[in-house]
Formats: C-alpha cells, sequence, structure tokens
C-alpha cells in the first residue's frame, strides 16, 4: 500500500449540483457579492488545480445566470439572495430540486398528496430507483391510477418517459412505507434492501420538510400537507395514527396496536385506564406509564415508583 502508486483524486465540488450550492451559498451568506469574487473564491479551491480557469469562470456565469433566472439571486449594484435563494441555502438542497418543488407546489391542489411525494422523488438529491423488466408490468397502471394527482407531467420524449417512470416507482415505494407496507415485502416487490429503503425514506423526510418550507413561501394550501407528509414518512404511517405519534415512545408499531383496538387519538388514551394500556401487546407497564404522564395523568393502579434525587454527603455517614 505504501509503496504503491498514487490514486488520481478528484474535486468533489467538481459536479453540477455542487457547484450550484456553493455559489448560491456565498451570495446568501454574503461572502462574495460579485463574479469576481465568486471566480476568486473557486481559484482557491482544490478543482481550480484541475480545470481551466476560463472554464471555471464560465461554469460559475452560468449557474449565477440560472439562479438568476429562478428568481433566488438578484442584481442591482451587486449579486444578493432573494428569500426564495435563502431558503434554498438553509435547506441545503441544490438550486435545482428546490425549482422542481417550487414549480409542483404552485400546480399543488389539496387532495395531491401522491404529487408532493412525487416531486421530492423527482429532484437530482433524490437517487431513483430505475425500472427492471418487470416493473414494465405494473408501472403504467399504477400511472393510470395516480395520474389526477401528478404534480409533474409526463414527458413527450420517450428517453426521458422512462426516466420519470423510475421516479413514479420511487415516489410509490415511499407512497408504500407511508402505508405501512411491511419491509419484506417491499425489499421484494422493488428488488432492494431495508438499508436502501431506509436510505430513501430519509431523503424523502428531508425532501418533503424542504417542500413544506417552500410552500410557505409558494403555496400556503400545501403546508400542512406537506407538514403531515414529513410525519408519516418518518414513522412510516398511515393518516389516521399522526394523532398518536405525537406521544413518545408511540411509533408505526404501537400506534397501530391501539387503534386497532379502538385507542384512535389523545383523548381515547385519556379515557383508557393504565391497566387496560399495560396489557396491549407492545406497550407493556413502562409505556404505558409513559403515556400517562404524557398525559399528565395518574391512575390508581399505576406502581409508586419513587424518584431518586440527588444524594448529599451526609448520607454516607
Amino acid at each position: 500500500y505504501l509503496l504503491g502508486e498514487n490514486e488520481s483524486i478528484r474535486s468533489k465540488l467538481g459536479t453540477e449540483p455542487a457547484m450550484r450550492s456553493h455559489v448560491l451559498a456565498l451570495i446568501a451568506t454574503k461572502d462574495a457579492n460579485s463574479l469576481d469574487e465568486l471566480n476568486g473564491f473557486f481559484q482557491k479551491t482544490f478543482l481550480a488545480h484541475q480545470v481551466d480557469a476560463h472554464y471555471l469562470r464560465d461554469i460559475i456565469e452560468g449557474i449565477v445566470g440560472f439562479l438568476k433566472d429562478e428568481e433566488m439571486v438578484s442584481e442591482e449594484d451587486r449579486l444578493a439572495a432573494t428569500p426564495f435563494g435563502r431558503r434554498v441555502s438553509d435547506l441545503y438542497i441544490d438550486p435545482l430540486s428546490a425549482v422542481i418543488i417550487r414549480d409542483a407546489l404552485k400546480r399543488y391542489e389539496p387532495g395531491k398528496q401522491f404529487g408532493l411525494v412525487q416531486a421530492a422523488c423527482s429532484v437530482p438529491d433524490m437517487p431513483i430507483l430505475y425500472l427492471r423488466q418487470s416493473d414494465y408490468e405494473w408501472i403504467e397502471l399504477y400511472l393510470d391510477e395516480v395520474k389526477d394527482q401528478l404534480l409533474i407531467d409526463p414527458p413527450e420524449d420517450l428517453e426521458q418517459y422512462e426516466l420519470f417512470l423510475s421516479k413514479v416507482k420511487t415516489a410509490k415505494m415511499v407512497t408504500d412505507w407511508m402505508s405501512e407496507v411491511h419491509e419484506n415485502e417491499m425489499s421484494s416487490f422493488f428488488g432492494i434492501g431495508p438499508g436502501d429503503i431506509r436510505n430513501k425514506v430519509e431523503l424523502a423526510e428531508w425532501l418533503l420538510h424542504s417542500s413544506a418550507r417552500l410552500s410557505e413561501l409558494f403555496n400556503r394550501e400545501a403546508t400542512m400537507e406537506c407538514v403531515d407528509a414529513v410525519t408519516r414518512v418518518r414513522y412510516g404511517i398511515r393518516s389516521e395514527l399522526l394523532e398518536l405519534v405525537k406521544l413518545r415512545g408511540l411509533g408505526r408499531v404501537r400506534a397501530r396496536a391501539l387503534y386497532s383496538r379502538g385507542i384512535k387519538g389523545l383523548e381515547d388514551l385519556r379515557n383508557t385506564s393504565y391497566d387496560r394500556l399495560k396489557q396491549i401487546p407492545t406497550i407493556g407497564e413502562s409505556v404505558a406509564r409513559s403515556i400517562k404522564d404524557q398525559l399528565g395523568q395518574t391512575d390508581p393502579t399505576m406502581p409508586i415508583t419513587s424518584e431518586d434525587g440527588q444524594r448529599s454527603l451526609v448520607e454516607f455517614r
């Protein structure tokens, strides 16, 4: 290893998403207010040693032009981030992802939650699930089922249409997770491992959170739908469990166990005795006590536990 040939090292900054994000961040934080200042900054990076200086400047100019066209950056006497640009920079998402989400939000109408998930799964920040031969049997049928909820329309170009279907497949995977489909079933259906499911679910949560923040600027009607989608993705639950998972210690399995026994919300929990709660599978004594404590309730059947405070030195004499 020590005597082997040196490995080639390439700058991670040399990709369009990275460049877009860093250019916007420099402008949003006021560390660079002109093309010259932006160019001066990037000339000090490792990337500048690997690409031609004129080429790098052209890339920076192109990105600034894109940011101005999409109203993330304005230019009067100097370059400055707009409220949209500052929000995107704060969210740490690719500006191109923000544009796709913004355009989808502008088309949003109540009841189109799949469209919000579709938009989150159609951005550069989300690695997509490519189609397998067997997927063609169901993907077109599924697309027909959700066509009224789409916020991004199918393209006419055949190559782009294949990519579009892959993004719809990714959105279905996230939607299945939100519909409490078992992880093993999802792994088999989509041909991916549990780790890949978890990775995409976490990305979807982040991107839906970003959608919620962007909706405050472009379509407040979508904000609560996005917020609910974030919680549903985080816990992998249907919408009817949203109230139950507000309590610490209740997730996908325990909330469903409660709901299936007629305990559908916080008021039902208040009206359910500690004794009954602790007998529900997956709940037990400690979770039942935690639920009652969070609701500010005491129950005569609950065992008394003494809270150990800090002991003084005199107690050790």
